[in-house]
């Protein structure tokens, strides 16, 4: 008898787990050519880089990014029956995201990753920060070098007479209180730990330089402002035991971020100096469209290849009145960033990014969303046009609540009128911007409506 009441309990327990849990294969949104599972809705979260717990507490959250989510798919599977992701622009565009997807990727993997054991050091300062304008009749006016200078020494003078009274015996943290300028002084100059990275190499070399409870003797001018810096403490961390002595955890993982990103600093420099590597950016000037500009492997880039890049550019930009010239200064940045990105392409490749379940999971986010963007972008928005007219109108009906600015006359501030000259590319702008919301709405609306998109809320999550 016993047996059979445990039987019938475990029975019981196993038909409530089953009916009662949320299983990642659950289906959760179905439409005309196919569904997403609860698992693909959470993947869809993490490439995103959405915060999955936040959104799993509310019913009306999930929807809202699972519309997104759907939105994208059966726009990207539109692109995809009328060609689009086949177009000459498209696979121009592609050939541009995917060494930058996959090398952000690494890079963002590599700063995770990084182990490190680092000096971090508990500091209080005095900051006094000096001014270099002053107030006249309500008017902000930057002050001469000279002036500048003035109140530079002045402040300086300060510091040092600060200092007099901590070798008197005064209390760092009272001072503090009383003549810093910086928000800290309520704690009595307490900015907890730092790394040596995080205040900048003129701030971290003065407080590294100190021992336990020694503090600057002479002031520390960085930019706009004088600092008198104590040492309070020092400690080795390493990634594990950080957050044993950062008592604050939100700082404690801000300040993990920051060593790790110095630790994977210089990944690109680093693989820049492989042997079947060369850097001819310097180049960038030549008008040979043959002239090698870069190359890795067998992979060379021209400077045919920089001005194919510049026409898309110059095709796909935003503001078409727009005529600045992309000079060799703004080639050679571009220049940099491709060639940083083909490196660590490469090096994902090599080290089997592309074999990673979590990597792929958002690759495939990554592909939906590039195409469905650029598809709304190049396709669905195609032909929207603002008249003169239009323009004309939206100023003369407007232009006395929405287009004004404030203006001193005989002593008295009014408003006046914004010319339309000024305010024509804006007004532009706006208007584009709303036909083209109200366009994207209609049409996300009806492509919704055709494949029958159903949210089935009953197996969402929270309230």
């Amino acid at each position: 008898m016993k047996k059979n009441i445990v039987l019938s309990s475990f029975i019981v327990f196993v038909l409530l787990f089953s009916f009662g849990c949320k299983g990642k294969n659950d289906v959760i949104v179905t439409y005309k050519s196919g569904t997403v599972t609860r698992g693909q809705f959470y993947d869809w979260l993490d490439a995103n880089r959405f915060p999955r717990e936040n959104i799993l507490k509310k019913k009306s959250q999930q929807q809202n990014k699972l519309k997104k989510m759907v939105l994208d798919i059966l726009a990207a599977e539109e692109a995809k029956k009328a060609g689009y992701d086949k177009s000459e622009d498209y696979l121009f565009l592609f050939s541009l995201l995917k060494p930058n997807f996959y090398g952000g990727y690494l890079k963002k993997k590599l700063t995770e990753d990084a182990t490190f054991k680092e000096e971090i050091a508990k500091i209080s300062m005095i900051k006094l920060y000096v001014k270099d304008y002053k107030i006249d009749k309500n008017r902000r006016i930057k002050l001469s070098a000279a002036e500048v200078q003035r109140v530079v020494d002045e402040k300086m003078n300060n510091a040092r007479s600060i200092i007099q009274e901590l070798e008197r015996g005064g209390s760092f943290s009272d001072l503090a209180k009383k003549y810093s300028d910086d928000y800290s002084k309520k704690d009595g100059g307490d900015i907890g730990y730092i790394s040596s990275d995080m205040k900048g190499p003129e701030f971290s070399a003065a407080a590294f330089s100190l021992k336990k409870g020694e503090y600057t003797r002479e002031p520390v001018k960085i930019g706009n402002s004088i600092y008198i810096i104590q040492l309070n403490e020092r400690r080795e961390v390493t990634e594990d035991s950080i957050e044993d002595v950062v008592e604050d955890k939100t700082k404690a993982q801000r300040m993990m971020r920051a060593i790790q990103r110095n630790k994977s600093k210089g990944i690109e420099e680093k693989l820049s100096k492989a042997a079947d590597v060369e850097d001819h950016i310097d180049l960038v000037s030549s008008k040979n469209p043959a002239t090698v500009l870069f190359k890795i492997g067998n992979d060379a880039y021209t400077v045919a290849d920089l001005n194919k890049l510049i026409v898309y550019i110059d095709k796909k930009r935003k503001n078409k009145t727009d005529k600045s010239k992309v000079d060799d200064n703004i080639k050679k940045q571009m220049l940099q960033k491709l060639f940083n990105e083909k490196l660590l392409y490469r090096e994902a490749i090599k080290t089997g990014l592309d074999k990673d379940e979590a990597f792929m999971n958002s690759w495939k986010v990554f592909e939906i969303n590039s195409l469905s963007g650029a598809y709304k972008s190049d396709v669905l928005m195609e032909g929207i046009t603002v008249t003169p007219k239009e323009v004309r109108d939206e100023y003369d009906k407007n232009k006395d609540r929405l287009y004004t600015r404030k203006k001193k006359v005989g002593g008295k501030t009014v408003k006046t009128v914004m010319p339309f000259s000024e305010v024509k590319g804006r007004i532009e702008y706006i208007l584009s911007n709303k036909k083209k919301s109200q366009k994207r709405k209609e049409w996300e609306d009806n492509l919704f409506k055709v494949n029958d998109v159903k949210i089935i809320e009953s197996e969402l999550e929270g309230e």
